[in-house]
């Protein structure tokens, strides 16, 4: 009981460090200095069996373009669709941006020695090192700029799945612990719905 009551004190702790990115004024790229943290109270084992405990968002990745039509614009409310973490599913939110990029779905091996992490969701064009303006295909092998759960940045993956879409951040309301999360990175249209 110790334990877990310690656990929930440190969540919300770490809760409270989270930050929100500041955008410039520029209409088709943004630059942002996030260290967004969203740390998890426990293992969540999504459809693909994927770990997401200590999940944070990580830096906003540079050259990101703004989705000109998107399906929703900035300060639109949102219901979450898809979990990619404890407490997401059928959550309230409001998108942060919409971006125009390829997101892929990878499978690694985490840097820091962890269990492989499979089907991952969502990883960004721009969060790739060396990635081509067009993108990958499935099956290629990459290197992960992207440092959204430990031991991810710098890890081998392979891409499992590509789709060229917006994608969003969004803030939301966990379903767990009520607490918001902000600048969630990254959902895909398919994932949201308006409220």
């Amino acid at each position: 009981m110790k334990g877990m009551l310690k656990r929930i004190g440190m969540v919300m702790l770490t809760s409270s460090l989270i930050l929100t990115a500041c955008s410039n004024d520029q209409e088709d790229t943004q630059t942002s200095s996030q260290n967004a943290q969203n740390t998890t109270q426990d293992k969540q084992t999504s459809k693909e069996g994927e770990h997401h405990m200590g999940h944070h968002h990580g830096q906003m990745p540079e050259h990101m373009h703004h989705a000109r039509h998107s399906q929703f614009d900035e300060g639109d409310d949102v219901r979450l669709k898809e979990g990619h973490m404890p407490g997401m599913m059928n959550a309230d939110g409001k998108v942060k941006g919409a971006y125009n990029t390829c997101v892929y779905e990878v499978s690694y091996q985490p840097t820091d020695g962890g269990k492989k992490v499979s089907h991952h969701k969502w990883v960004v064009n721009e969060e790739i090192k060396n990635a081509p303006k067009e993108g990958f295909k499935k099956g290629d092998t990459v290197t992960l700029k992207a440092n959204h759960m430990k031991g991810m940045k710098g890890a081998k993956a392979t891409i499992d799945k590509v789709e060229k879409t917006t994608v969003y951040t969004v803030d939301y309301k966990d379903k767990d612990n009520g607490k918001m999360v902000k600048n969630h990175m990254w959902m895909t249209e398919d994932e949201l719905s308006p409220r």
